[in-house]
């Protein structure tokens, strides 16, 4: 890919970002450039490993990544799953943590734009700096919702109610719900064993709480 194509590629991305509302994303606009690097990763190359110290938000321009953590046995939880357009890794850099609580790996070839905060900080006398600024403070307001809906699932006391809990969560205006995950990263994102969560979705299903197929869910 030539780095002119890349670009207007991540300008298209970058230009709905709710990050750069109300901002010049155009190629000539070097108040908005010096603040971006472009990153690409091929699956299972991690972003960033938990421990390291992160000094940028990352925007997901192609393809899909996790936010995962790992405990001190080996065992790995993703935390969110991140597709095109999706952000990250805000409160990691705004507070400037010496090691990250988390890693960020990719779950196929993607590419990556990381939005220097340091960069950003320099420069907050030039009005587009101010404005994402701006967006950036609304952005994390709306993310602590949203943590609120995954502390809703993990405080369910069962495997049935995390599952019905999860996929009420992302159930829209179509009947039924398409899920990021497979069983594996799908019993991850829940904190529960995959042998126990596939023998929970079966009986659920022959109970008639849900009916699915591969990552596609429907309540019934």
């Amino acid at each position: 890919m030539k780095d002119k194509t890349k670009e207007r590629k991540v300008a298209e991305i970058i230009g709905h970002s709710p990050i750069f509302k109300d901002v010049d994303v155009a190629l000539n606009s070097d108040s908005v450039w010096n603040l971006l690097q472009i990153s690409e990763l091929e699956k299972g190359q991690f972003l960033f490993y938990q421990g390291s110290t992160v000094d940028f938000i990352g925007i997901v321009v192609e393809g899909s990544l996790a936010i995962i953590k790992e405990t001190i046995d080996g065992r790995r939880t993703i935390i969110s799953h991140l597709s095109k357009g999706d952000h990250f890794a805000e409160a990691i850099s705004f507070l400037r943590l010496e090691e990250s609580p988390v890693s960020v790996v990719a779950m196929e070839n993607s590419i990556v734009v990381k939005l220097s905060i340091d960069n950003l900080m320099n420069s907050l006398h030039l009005k587009d700096s101010i404005t994402i600024m701006r967006n950036l403070m609304e952005l994390g307001a709306r993310k602590n919702l949203l943590l609120q809906n995954r502390l809703d699932i993990l405080s369910q006391t069962n495997i049935e109610d995390k599952v019905i809990c999860f996929l009420q969560q992302r159930k829209g205006s179509s009947e039924y719900i398409t899920i990021p995950f497979n069983r594996q990263e799908m019993a991850e994102f829940l904190c529960v064993d995959r042998t126990a969560l596939s023998h929970q979705l079966s009986k659920m299903k022959k109970k008639g709480i849900l009916d699915y197929y591969k990552n596609n869910f429907k309540l019934l």
